[in-house]
């Protein structure tokens, strides 16, 4: 190991295995958020601090060698590092006992750890500051032979902050923080899970085996504490992640659950109660409140504490959303609900499963939709253009990019309701200047700017969205009238981050793919014993791959899941209610250009 005059080392070793470990935790980390979020993993790096008085030791070691964050300039950080003459030994003599000196020592260097954790943290946002790249997570530090480890993740700060998330939590730095987000509570499932790895001594290379929808699930229940902490009845605040998905399980006379409970505190002063319960009714009894959600309605919702319904009621007044106390649960079918804060989604749930509604690019199927729409088009045009929807994204401006082949000649017929620019290939800071004024810049793929400030024309058609705005639809009327006669694609990005990317493309897929998903129905359907638990999920998944199935594959679908069916109406379990799903049937539409 190499070990500078400082103190610091360009070859760090803090212990035997610590490359193979930052493998396995780099490699549970991306599978676990880009399950999540696509897009949002950016790395794992691992910092290690020297503890015990060692002359000829690194005093600040990290791995891997490429992170951009040097020792010689994490050893320089104010607190961070104790000094040799401050180090202690963690591990005592062999065959002997720890003194109480000792001990205490060992106590206040725990007792330390979080506010040297602190320090790194604010650390890394500074830099974090320059760049505005990423968003980055500390865990507390993990004693290791005679190291500090601190484990560090940074996400994509674009995709981060492309969600909702709670903002009077948002304190991550204390140990007692709730998650404001379900990203957030997965940084915490993922810490806790690799740390005791590392406390266990063990490599991490069982982390491979991570089952990651449970970790996620996890996470989903750790967030709803969150949630359910606000309401300010401690027996409520445990399980209410299980018992909604409990309750959203249960039909009532074979009806899916659409209603909707709010959860807040009982005395709150946003809440009127239009009819209170003799006795309050525990969320705990499931079938009861599945009952009471029939009455629920666009007016009425359940009011609960998240330990009990305590009646209906609405919401009045002018409620602060600043202090994020008023929440809603509304079940939008089978086993599915979600959790809003002022109209803002910031869980979804389908089968136990917790989801985000993504709204952010996958960079792959952006790749091949610009590829499919613009025969001619270079991968270095597609990769720039991405980039400059992202830079719209940031600027948290409404705006709409009309790429075409045809921009100079459409620039011109558009002069008079538009401000025409002299060409020039525009870059993400410029195009971020021009979303802040009304109206859509024209570019061609080769990211030439023509115009900016665009009105755009089109006549009225049926693929509007009354429910949508007029950027939505303005979009839309364009595009129809301009699909036959040039290549186009039109990006639209609301002012609350939401993305629309016109026209909608179904991504490709191998065929491979669509054989061994319909092949999983006709194994369950071969079992003894099949459970609604898992054959709904796996319903779920082949209906969103129905356009790509073949005449054949259709038929065995149908045919497996009719007799799938019939065998849970038959059971006595609490999957055996109405079933509701149609027979599949081939889509015209669909041709080879769907397949690789």
């Amino acid at each position: 190991m190499a070990n500078s005059s400082d103190g610091t080392c360009s070859a760090q070793l803090m212990w035997a295995y610590q490359g193979l470990y930052l493998i396995s935790i780099e490699n549970l980390a991306e599978r676990c958020f880009e399950q999540l979020a696509p897009g949002i993993f950016g790395r794992v790096f691992l910092i290690g601090t020297l503890n015990a008085e060692d002359e000829g030791v690194c005093r600040v070691c990290v791995e891997p060698e490429d992170t951009p964050y040097q020792p010689s300039v994490l050893e320089k950080i104010t607190g961070l590092v104790p000094p040799r003459s401050e180090g202690i030994s963690l591990r005592g003599a062999a065959g002997t006992a720890d003194t109480v000196p000792a001990i205490e020592e060992k106590f206040l260097h725990r007792l330390n750890s979080g506010e040297r954790r602190e320090i790194l943290l604010q650390f890394l946002q500074e830099e974090e500051e320059k760049t505005s790249e990423y968003k980055s997570f500390v865990a507390l530090p993990v004693d290791v032979e005679t190291y500090s480890v601190f484990i560090c993740l940074q996400l994509n700060r674009t995709v981060y902050d492309s969600f909702h998330k709670m903002k009077a939590a948002d304190n991550r730095s204390r140990r007692s923080a709730m998650p404001v987000s379900l990203i957030d509570a997965l940084v915490d499932e993922y810490f806790r899970l690799i740390k005791q790895k590392l406390l266990a001594n063990e490599t991490g290379w069982s982390l491979v085996q991570t089952n990651i929808d449970e970790l996620i699930k996890d996470a989903g229940s750790t967030f709803m504490y969150t949630i359910s902490s606000r309401a300010r009845n401690t027996p409520g605040i445990h399980g209410l992640f299980e018992r909604l998905n409990f309750i959203s399980s249960l039909k009532y006379e074979s009806q899916e659950n659409s209603g909707s409970i709010i959860i807040c505190r009982i005395n709150h002063p946003n809440i009127v109660f239009d009819v209170t319960l003799g006795s309050p009714v525990p969320m705990s009894d499931y079938r009861k409140v599945r009952k009471l959600l029939e009455l629920t309605s666009d007016s009425f919702s359940l009011i609960s504490d998240s330990a009990s319904i305590y009646g209906l009621g609405h919401v009045t007044g002018d409620y602060n959303s600043a202090s994020e106390n008023l929440f809603y649960i509304n079940f939008t079918g089978f086993y599915q609900w979600e959790l809003l804060h002022e109209k803002k989604p910031l869980l979804n749930v389908k089968f136990n499963q917790p989801y985000l509604m993504t709204n952010v690019f996958k960079k792959m199927k952006f790749i091949s939709d610009m590829k499919r729409i613009f025969k001619q088009i270079e991968y270095d045009h597609i990769i720039s253009l991405y980039n400059m929807i992202y830079a719209l994204i940031k600027s948290k401006y409404g705006s709409i990019l009309v790429i075409c082949s045809d921009a100079e000649e459409e620039s011109e017929r558009l002069k008079y309701q538009s401000i025409q620019v002299k060409p020039f290939a525009i870059n993400d800071n410029m195009i971020e200047k021009f979303s802040h004024i009304d109206g859509a810049i024209i570019i061609n793929e080769k990211g030439i700017c023509y115009s900016i400030s665009t009105i755009l024309d089109g006549l009225a058609t049926s693929k509007g969205d009354s429910s949508r705005g007029s950027r939505y639809n303005s979009s839309i009327r364009y595009f129809e009238n301009r699909r036959n006669d040039t290549e186009i694609a039109i990006v639209i990005v609301s002012e609350d981050g939401m993305i629309d990317f016109i026209p909608y493309l179904r991504p490709v897929v191998s065929r491979k793919f669509l054989e061994e998903l319909v092949n999983k129905l006709v194994k369950m359907e071969a079992r003894e014993q099949v459970t609604g638990k898992l054959f709904h999920p796996l319903m779920e998944e082949i209906d969103s791959y129905a356009f790509y199935l073949n005449a054949e594959q259709c038929a065995v679908v149908n045919e497996k899941r009719r007799s799938i069916e019939q065998r849970l109406r038959g059971s006595n379990s609490e999957d055996s209610g109405q079933f509701m799903r149609e027979d599949l049937v081939p889509n015209p539409e669909c041709d080879d250009s769907y397949f690789v």
